[in-house]
Parts: structure tokens; C-alpha cells; sequence
């Protein structure tokens, strides 16, 4: 795995990584269709496209139908349900096949309404029903939304604002993944 090295305030170094779990169950775009055709019900559909927007499974269970702007295609992600305190607005709209999801769910619905283990269990679930044998959890689809966010040419910038990550170089880290796998299924594919 690719070594991230920051320096802190304080002038120390620190290095950081993506947690090696969530890397391991990066899906392919394949697999996030198979595990979005698995899904159960109308609350599994949300569940995993805001996972894949790059909510945290903490933040899912947490978010209301006030935090949803169905105009503008927002979610705002308050500072007191983030992470670490780093709120941030998930411009939905642009996830053109997720947007109608979000929609009609908050539409209709005022909270997820779940604990956070909860949605990890009923992700498992899915992933299982979908047949997917790498482990799949809310990480992994954050891994894997990043990943797919990358390779769609989006800035380091633009990720880490998306994502809510304190640290540059971990969108960095997910850009060079993004190259490494456009490499692999590249292989043996002639472009022109």
C-alpha cells in the first residue's frame, strides 16, 4: 500500500493511510450494480447510494430529511453528525443514476431512521445476497466511491471536499489508485 506522509502543525511527521479494510473491498463499478440489484427495499437503495456519495455509515444513520435540499440536489452534512467535526455539501444531483434514489427516498421519508451498526449489517447483508465475495462494508463503498470519483477526473481538491477528508494527500492516494486500476482493465483491451 502507498505510504502518505504529512506534516502536522507542530512541525512532526505523521503518516497516513486509508484504512487497509476498506481498500481491500473496493468494488469494481460491476459489482456496485450487482450489489445495488441485490438490495431489498427502497432503504436498502439509500443506504448504499449514500455510501457511495461518501457518507460514512455514522452520518447515514444520522441523516434527516433537514439536511436534504431536494432543489438544489444537496445533502448537507452537518458538522455535528461529520466526522471529526468536518461537515460538508454532497452535491447528489451530479450522481446522475443515485439522484432519483435520494428524491423519491427523502421525499417520502424523514430519516433513515437506523444505528450505524444497523447499516453495516444490513451492507453485509446485501453484499451477501449480491454474491460478492470480497468483504463489503460502508468503508469500502466510501473506498470505492472515491476510487470511482478519481478515475472520473475529479480534482484532489473536489475529493477531499466530497469525501470530508482533513488531509490532501489522502485524495491524492485515491488518484493514483484510480490510475492503477484503469491500467489493470486496460489489459489486454485495445483502445483504438
Amino acid at each position: 500500500m502507498a505510504r502518505i506522509v504529512s506534516i502536522r502543525e507542530d512541525g512532526d511527521w505523521i503518516e497516513l493511510r486509508p484504512r487497509a479494510k476498506a481498500i481491500e473491498g473496493v468494488l469494481t463499478r460491476e459489482e456496485f450494480y450487482r450489489l445495488f440489484a441485490a438490495a431489498q427495499d427502497h432503504k436498502d437503495k439509500i443506504i448504499l447510494a449514500l455510501a457511495i456519495m461518501g457518507m460514512r455509515a455514522s452520518e447515514i444513520a444520522k441523516i434527516t430529511k433537514d439536511y436534504v435540499d431536494l432543489v438544489r440536489k444537496e445533502i448537507n452534512v452537518p458538522e455535528h453528525i461529520a466526522k471529526k467535526r468536518h461537515g460538508r455539501t454532497i452535491p447528489y444531483g451530479k450522481f446522475t443514476r443515485l439522484s432519483p434514489i435520494v428524491d423519491a427516498y427523502f421525499f417520502l421519508n424523514d430519516k433513515i431512521g437506523l444505528s450505524r451498526k444497523t447499516v453495516w449489517a444490513r451492507i453485509k447483508k446485501i453484499a451477501k445476497l449480491a454474491g460478492i465475495p470480497k468483504p463489503v462494508t460502508p468503508n469500502g463503498l466510501r473506498a470505492t466511491g472515491a476510487t470511482l470519483a478519481a478515475s472520473a477526473g475529479l480534482s484532489v481538491q473536489a475529493l477531499r471536499e466530497l469525501f470530508g477528508w482533513k488531509y490532501i494527500q489522502t485524495a491524492q492516494y485515491y488518484i493514483e489508485r484510480a490510475a492503477g486500476t484503469a491500467s489493470k482493465e486496460l489489459e489486454g483491451k485495445e483502445i483504438i
